[in-house]
């Protein structure tokens, strides 16, 4: 994984950080001497779920009405939205797999669930700005 010599923010900062301690505390051992830790990075895309009333509910609104009309980038972003309970669930996915598999250990994981692109094809026919990648 390449991470950023500079960062935008002290947040974004201080995640990279904390994301390249874990990596690399992947195969080390525990203070027992005995066993080894095992971990990976998740890194799910914005966050949402029950209690937004702000953010995602406007976008939702707006998209039903018609009315979006930017996009980010040129309509190739392979990004979305991520429910918190499909980030519950990959959370409970890469438990299981790190005990099991060296597949996961000491990765970085992105993954998103194309919530909102499905969500836009759906409700913006009319306009012609807004371009939506769907998976099949």
């Amino acid at each position: 994984m390449v991470y950023p010599t500079r960062h935008l923010d002290t947040f974004s900062y201080s995640k990279c950080r904390a994301e390249q301690k874990v990596i690399a505390a992947n195969g080390s051992k525990t203070k027992d001497g005995i066993h080894r830790l095992v971990t990976c990075a998740l890194r799910p895309h914005f966050v949402f779920g029950p209690g937004d009333t702000h953010f995602m509910s406007q976008i939702i609104n707006r998209a039903k009405r018609g009315e979006l009309t930017h996009m980010i980038g040129e309509g190739h972003n392979v990004t979305d939205f991520t429910y918190i309970d499909n980030v519950v669930h990959a959370h409970i996915l890469a438990s299981s797999k790190l005990s099991s598999s060296t597949a996961v250990q000491g990765q970085v994981l992105f993954f998103f669930f194309p919530f909102l692109f499905r969500l836009f094809q759906k409700h913006t026919y009319k306009n012609k700005h807004l371009y939506v990648y769907v998976w099949g």
